[in-house]
This record gives structure tokens, sequence and C-alpha cells, in this order.
């Protein structure tokens, strides 16, 4: 049986070529992901990503940032439920398919995606020791939300710095105790129920007066 966060990446047409089939097949797990301030942090970070991976100095910061969020909209066909920045455009477009041939991964990226292979790569190419570290923690981030959806269980730091010790060949590592669920927000509906709650409470205790 498959896994329903798996994706048939390898018979998908790529949509935008500057990101790959990698890439995208990030993106469309994060499209699917069920709670809705986690998938908003998943996308956000898929930005960010995408900026350090793909710098481009012919354009401003902003000006990057605005064209990554229309490509995502176009890998998402437009039908992404996440807050969009107001810059960017929702027109839809039409888009030609590019039928590049993917090569068979390795089994043992399974449980994390299409898209891990390629920023292992990446990082292991950084020469800046500091964005090194920020973008292996990234790295271990969506490795340890993929495998708890896979797996449908919890997985321990120790088990992701592992993992990918393992899958970077020795190259990349963090500590056990680096924080890494970044990527599912705080959830901050706990306090305004608790204070609703409360007003409430307190209307039936002047009711009864």
């Amino acid at each position: 049986m498959q896994h329903p966060s798996t994706y048939h990446t390898e018979k998908e047409p790529i949509l935008v070529r500057e990101f790959g089939r990698n890439m995208q097949a990030m993106i469309l797990h994060a499209k699917a992901i069920e709670d809705a301030e986690e998938r908003q942090a998943a996308i956000e970070h898929i930005v960010k990503l995408i900026t350090n991976m793909y710098p481009d100095p012919q354009r401003s910061t902003e000006d990057y940032r605005i064209k990554i969020w229309s490509h995502i909209l176009q890998i998402c066909n437009y039908e992404l439920a996440v807050d969009i920045p107001e810059e960017v455009p929702r027109k839809k477009e039409k888009i030609k398919p590019d039928a590049i041939p993917y090569p068979e991964n390795n089994l043992r990226y399974r449980q994390y995606g299409r898209g891990i292979p390629q920023m292992i790569e990446k990082a292991i190419a950084m020469e800046d020791e500091d964005k090194k570290a920020d973008f292996t923690r990234i790295i271990a981030a969506f490795m340890k939300q993929a495998y708890n959806k896979f797996n449908q269980g919890h997985a321990t730091n120790e088990l992701i710095a592992d993992e990918l010790h393992r899958l970077s060949n020795g190259e990349l590592s963090i500590s056990p105790k680096v924080y890494l669920d970044f990527l599912k927000p705080k959830y901050r509906r706990n306090n305004y129920y608790k204070k609703n709650n409360n007003y409430q409470n307190k209307r039936q205790y002047n009711n009864r007066r």
C-alpha cells in the first residue's frame, strides 16, 4: 500500500524548470499538510530554503521573494491554502509541461521524500560554515517532519542526527540537542480559547447574580 504522502513525482511534469522535480515534490508535500499553521510554516521555510539554494544576484531580495512565491503558486495549481504576500499575483498562467526524465532514487531516501538528496548535496557543497550549519538544521527539521508522517510515529533528534550522518556519508552532522521542531508552529489558539472561556465564565457568573 502506498503511503498517502508519497507522490508519483517521476510521472509528473516539472512545472517550474528553475526549481526542478525535487523541490516540486517538497512543495506538494507541504501543500498536503492538513494543519493550517504547520502548512504555512512549511511553505515559508521552503521560500527561505529556495532563496539560499538558488540566489539571484540580479534581483532585489523582495523581487526574488515574490518570484519564488509566484512559482510555488504555479506548482500548486494556484490552490495553496496559506497566507500569501499581497504583492504576489494570483492570476493563473498557462503552463507548458516539461518532460525531463528523472533518475531512480536510492530507497534509503524514500521516507524523507525526493527533495532531501538535493538539499544534502547543496549543504555539503557550501563553503560558509555558518550558512552550512543553518541549512543543515533546516534539512534535519524537514527530515524529522517527513519521518513522523511516513512512519506515523515520533522521531527523536538522536535518530534524525544518525540518519543525516548516514545519508550524507558522514559529511553533515547536528547535535541531538538542537531544536528541530520549528517547522511545527507554536499554537496560540490555546491562549485565545483560555481567554474566551474566562470571558464566558464571567458572563455566566454575572448572569446568575
